[in-house]
Formats: C-alpha cells, structure tokens, sequence
C-alpha cells in the first residue's frame, strides 16, 4: 500500500503545476492579444492621411516602447498610466 503522505504530495505537486500553467496560457493569450492589437492598429494608421499617420505610428512605437521598459524595470503601474495617456492621444 502506497504511502499517504506520498499521495497527498503528489497531488499537491499536481494541483501546483496545473495552477501555473492555466497563468501561463491567461498571461500567453493575454500577451498575444494585446500584440495583435498593436499590429491592427499600426496596419490601420496606414490609411490615416499624413501628418497622422506619422504621428499615430510614433505614439504606438512610445507605447510598445513603454510596456517593455515597465516590464524590464519592474514598474508597471508607471508604464501601465503612460501607456494609458498614450492610448487616450491615439
């Protein structure tokens, strides 16, 4: 007969990984729709006329530009209010 102890581990350690990977898919679907997003948005600048179109894409640019420095610096309630301010100038 199997240990008690063992199966509780076991089932611990089980529950444990299913938990962190169902938060990886979330922050993986998550991740992919908000980069899918900035491609649609950057294709459709495209047929804004000029001087917005340039403006548009450099606002996009500062945005992807913040999330990455949010990410990198451990800051993101900063980056999240800029790319907020962002998103209200496009």
């Amino acid at each position: 007969m199997a240990n008690p102890s063992l199966a509780l581990v076991a089932f611990l350690l089980a529950f444990t990984f299913g938990f962190a990977a169902s938060r990886f898919d979330t922050r993986r679907l998550t991740l992919l729709g908000e980069v899918n997003a900035i491609g649609t948005t950057h294709l459709r600048a495209g047929t804004l006329p000029e001087p917005v179109r340039s403006e548009a894409r450099a606002l996009l640019l500062q945005y992807v530009e913040t999330r990455l420095e949010g990410v990198r610096s451990g800051d993101v309630d900063a980056a999240i209010r800029r790319s907020e301010a962002i998103q209200k100038q496009l």
